[in-house]
């Protein structure tokens, strides 16, 4: 429930890996879940692997508007 303490999903992508864009942060963080831990969480978010290029984009559209 990390993501509820920040007040938008999206600005919080851009902080957790300043080298990566937040789009490129959130399609990492929701195909390979384990690759950006938060030190304080266990890691326990399913991968979402098997979406298409097309779904992956839509997810990470939703994300932004959280």
């Amino acid at each position: 429930v990390g993501c509820l303490l920040h007040e938008n999903v999206y600005q919080t992508a851009k902080t957790r890996a300043p080298e990566l864009s937040p789009e490129v942060y959130l399609i990492h963080s929701t195909t390979d879940s384990k690759v950006f831990v938060v030190e304080e969480f266990l890691p326990i978010m399913p991968i979402f692997s098997h979406l298409s290029n097309e779904q992956a984009l839509a997810l990470i559209k939703y994300l932004k508007t959280l």
